[in-house]
């Protein structure tokens, strides 16, 4: 999809609460981040996070706060990937003070700042505010395998071309990250998405902790996103 259409996608799903210049920017710097982290997965980060919004019947200030950090959480993937997180908090007060300028109070800022610092699964510290949690829940979405594999895939792509190391990998990083008590991500997963997703968390886990099936989905996917020589 092209800067325009995704304007669009944007600006419907956004409505008043987002100046235009902003999400035109973001739209921009995104498009230049890893295949992983462009607008498609910044759209859908902005989608569950509008959804977790309506869920907790927040106001229009908090959800004008929540799609401001979903837009920006990213910015720095274009720069270095390992810190990305540092270089967006950095970014978000830099993109507000240039392309919404006196749209948000000098708090709003430091609290949608900070939901750009804090939204990795690596992080480990208290939320400094809902907002914080809302964008690191969004962000890394309802449990679901084939969405977090096909990110995982994409991200190695360039890099792994032998479709039985693409698999071992993914599966590998997967189990690090997802398996129940011990991976870094559930460690550190909103006890907000955990009572809302708790359906969703538990088939997740059990499709993960099944060899075959887990690496059988996983090559489906390396399939369907390898490109066509």
């Amino acid at each position: 999809m092209d800067a325009v259409g995704w304007d669009l996608k944007f600006r419907s799903l956004c409505g008043n609460l987002i100046p235009q210049d902003l999400i035109r920017y973001c739209i921009y710097s995104n498009g230049l981040n890893d295949p992983a982290h462009q607008n498609d997965h910044i759209y859908q980060v902005c989608v569950l996070g509008a959804d977790i919004c309506n869920h907790l019947e927040l106001g229009d200030d908090d959800r004008a706060m929540v799609l401001a950090g979903c837009l920006m959480h990213d910015l720095g993937c274009r720069y270095d990937r390992k810190t990305h997180h540092l270089i967006s908090y950095g970014l978000a007060y830099s993109f507000m003070d240039n392309y919404a300028n006196g749209h948000f109070s000098p708090e709003e800022q430091l609290k949608i700042a900070h939901s750009c610092l804090q939204h990795r699964a690596s992080f480990k510290g208290a939320f400094y505010s809902t907002i914080s949690e809302i964008v690191a829940l969004a962000d890394r979405g309802m449990p679901d395998f084939d969405a977090y594999a096909t990110r995982a895939v994409q991200f190695r792509l360039g890099e792994v071309s032998d479709p039985d190391v693409m698999v071992e990998g993914v599966l590998q990083h997967m189990l690090e990250k997802f398996t129940p008590v011990e991976g870094y991500a559930w460690k550190t997963y909103p006890l907000m998405g955990k009572r809302l997703f708790a359906q969703e968390w538990e088939e997740f886990t059990n499709l993960l902790l099944d060899p075959n099936k887990a690496a059988e989905r996983v090559k489906a996917l390396h399939i369907q996103l390898t490109p066509s020589e």
